[in-house]
């Protein structure tokens, strides 16, 4: 039994009690239910493959495959990134982002994540300008650099998912976090 504990009062949810490495059909129906309503979920303590990640990733839908030269794919698991650190690569046509660190090389590593909808509501008709037709703003817009809303330190075995269509994802401070990192994109729901 998992439990959900919202961590914001408009954005993300942590998930207790989860193993993603023996993840049945009821467990990952209240995940993907948490997403939905809290659009950035943080499942916390995992000791996954890349294989295993992969099978998580893909109960979310079809897998975008890794676009960036800073994001290689997985020797074995194409379709899966490996990082270096935790930047900040959304990709453009992705609906959501998972991210898993395998382990954590320098602390302080933190992530801030916010939401879109609440940001936009905050700014002017003439600022709303500069967001695209997705939602998402464009790089020079006010949006970038607003407050968090979720600040995440990074420990190893934390994976966190994202509707990337609604909610930003950056680095805190001037570097990333330094360690190694599974990512997927998911390129549409298959739920």
């Amino acid at each position: 039994m998992i439990e959900i504990r919202p961590l914001r009062v408009s954005l993300g949810a942590c998930v207790a009690g989860a193993d993603l490495a023996h993840l049945d059909n009821r467990t990952f129906n209240q995940i993907f239910r948490a997403l939905l309503e809290h659009r950035l979920i943080r499942i916390e303590r995992q000791s996954v493959s890349a294989a295993k990640f992969r099978e998580f990733a893909l109960r979310f839908g079809e897998l975008l495959p890794p676009a960036s030269p800073n994001a290689p794919p997985h020797p074995r698991h194409t379709d899966i990134a490996v990082l270096r650190d935790a930047v900040e690569q959304d990709e453009n046509t992705a609906q959501a982002m998972l991210l898993y660190a395998l382990e954590i090389r320098e602390s302080p590593a933190d992530s801030v994540f916010a939401s879109l909808p609440e940001t936009c509501e905050a700014l002017s008709p003439a600022q709303l300008g500069d967001v695209d037709a997705a939602g998402r703003e464009t790089p020079r817009h006010p949006a970038a650099s607003a407050e968090p809303e979720y600040r995440h330190r990074w420990q190893a075995g934390d994976l966190l998912v994202w509707d990337s269509r609604c909610v930003r994802h950056r680095v805190a401070g001037r570097a990333p976090a330094a360690g190694t990192f599974y990512r997927a994109a998911i390129a549409a729901a298959s739920h």
